[in-house]
């Protein structure tokens, strides 16, 4: 499989720059980078002028995503995740990556991601069992009432009291 060269893809950027303005040619450049490895220079090439010509695609991002831009072409790009085992619990690269790293001065060597062993726990399931076996240690006080909204302002309490105590007067 021969693969965009950089040059080539320096070229292709130009080229859908001018077909979709609102797509940058160094966004573009950086789309084909990321789909150099999914498939051939010429499949890599019609998809990318393939999904310029979709108007609804926003970002030249696109390119190296699955998508109709590839219909037709032998290769659809595939990006399938490493298994847990594959991949190391600290980095979470894939292991040939996290050893190359630490071959350039990491601080740590590569760690399988082992979560996968451990049995899965159905959370709703473990919840509703423990609340059937919670009982209360006490019974709760009952509320005490709120006093009425007008007793619960000292000022006006104040002023309710002084009026009373006017309207007494007055009588």
């Amino acid at each position: 499989m021969q693969q965009i060269t950089h040059k080539q893809a320096i070229a292709l950027a130009r080229f859908i720059a001018e077909l979709r303005p609102d797509w940058d040619a160094p966004g573009v450049e950086a789309a084909l980078g990321r789909a150099r490895t999914l498939a051939p220079a010429h499949d890599v090439a019609i998809a990318a002028i393939k999904a310029a010509s979709i108007q609804h695609n926003q970002t030249p991002a696109i390119i190296a995503l699955e998508g109709p831009h590839w219909r037709g072409s032998e290769h659809t790009p595939r990006h399938e995740e490493p298994e847990r085992h594959e991949r190391c619990s600290v980095c979470q690269k894939r292991q040939a990556a996290c050893e190359s790293q630490r071959l350039a001065g990491d601080d740590h060597s590569f760690r399988p991601d082992v979560r996968s062993e451990r049995p899965t726990v159905d959370v709703t399931a473990t919840v509703a069992g423990l609340r059937t076996l919670l009982e209360p240690t006490a019974t709760p006080p009952a509320p005490e009432p709120l006093p009425a909204i007008e007793d619960r302002n000292p000022a006006a309490v104040a002023v309710r009291e002084a009026v009373t105590a006017h309207d007494e007067r007055t009588d």
